[in-house]
């Protein structure tokens, strides 16, 4: 909020609204709820996506992993664009997100640049414990996934069960229908609330989804407070936000 030329009351108002809105809040949204520019509202938001950001923890126990595909539909792109989507299939021109999803826990979610194996396990080495902690017992940590090679050899550091969704999509207790879950209320905002995101935002507002996650079951006072105590030394300027070199 340093040499900020909006108020202190505009500022809280604005963490209350994006902290507390289900599908979040569209800068356009908030810029008439605070009588200000949509431009002043959309770099007031992104500021306090990044005191959204989580800190540094680890998950164990049951944990599900899987990557999503974020984009626009080639009908809604601009031509050039549109002709070099439909050259590729699939994914091809859209950003890959990752999540890990620990059940009756916390999500963890990122841009990633490539779903390969390398990549994949990389991720999961690093925010995944090999083993469960507080139990009588210590225990290995199980890993759910659906049949993408990229998650092959996991069962050298994990329990790892697959899912096959070319034939079912549950299985007993094995699925990735939670981290599936995430991804719907990740795509709900983008699409139904900020409609066009660039590429090089995206993570920032996977990081306030995945605040939204973590802290669905607080009040809306904790979610507040906890943003509150998230924004010392988390500062970007406007050029920085938008690529600008000096």
């Amino acid at each position: 909020m340093e040499d900020s030329p909006l108020g202190l009351d505009k500022w809280l108002i604005a963490i209350w609204l994006i902290v507390n809105a289900k599908n979040g809040i569209s800068s356009c949204e908030l810029a008439r709820a605070l009588g200000i520019t949509q431009k002043s509202a959309w770099f007031l938001l992104h500021r306090i996506r990044l005191a959204m950001q989580a800190g540094s923890f680890e998950l164990s126990g049951e944990v599900e992993a899987d990557e999503t595909y974020v984009g626009g539909k080639a009908e809604n792109m601009h031509k050039d664009k549109r002709e070099e989507k439909i050259k590729g299939r699939g994914g091809k021109g859209k950003t890959i997100v990752f999540g890990l999803l620990e059940r009756g826990g916390k999500v963890k979610a990122k841009v990633i640049a490539s779903n390969d194996k390398k990549t994949l396990h990389k991720e999961i080495k690093e925010n995944v414990s090999t083993v469960t902690r507080g139990s009588v017992s210590d225990h290995t940590t199980q890993i759910y996934t659906d049949g993408h090679p990229g998650y092959e050899g996991l069962d050298l550091d994990y329990l790892h069960s697959i899912i096959d969704h070319t034939i079912e999509y549950v299985n007993g207790n094995i699925s990735t229908n939670g981290i599936e879950n995430f991804w719907t209320l990740l795509k709900r905002s983008l699409k139904g609330t900020y409609v066009a995101v660039e590429p090089e935002h995206l993570f920032r507002y996977v990081d306030e989804q995945a605040f939204r996650f973590n802290n669905r079951k607080g009040k809306d006072g904790d979610r507040f407070v906890s943003v509150l105590g998230g924004i010392q030394g988390k500062r970007i300027a406007y050029k920085k936000l938008i690529g600008k070199k000096d």
